[in-house]
């Protein structure tokens, strides 16, 4: 009678931890699912990203914008100066 019990207990302790760990595995899946559905969207927005940092940062467009936008304008060849940063304009340091 004792060995049957036993035996009926640990049947049923060992049925409810495989319902727990499916329970948990599903709990996975579904975690790994979504986790993969925000990977495709992420990497479709930074895709459109790329392309829109390659077209508003074409040269061109960066010109038509400074002149025509902010009022700026393209310097002459004798307007034109070389900066190095850390020295002085009279070259002391």
């Amino acid at each position: 009678m004792r060995r049957e019990l036993f035996l009926f207990l640990t049947i049923m302790m060992l049925s409810l931890w495989v319902i727990q760990e499916r329970q948990q595995a599903r709990r996975l899946y579904i975690d790994l699912q979504q986790a993969r559905d925000e990977q495709v969207q992420l990497q479709t927005e930074s895709d459109q990203l790329q392309i829109d940092k390659g077209t508003l940062s074409a040269s061109g467009r960066i010109e038509d914008r400074a002149v025509h936008v902010m009022g700026m304008l393209v310097p002459q060849a004798g307007q034109k100066r070389l900066l190095i940063l850390g020295q002085n304009p009279g070259g002391a340091r």
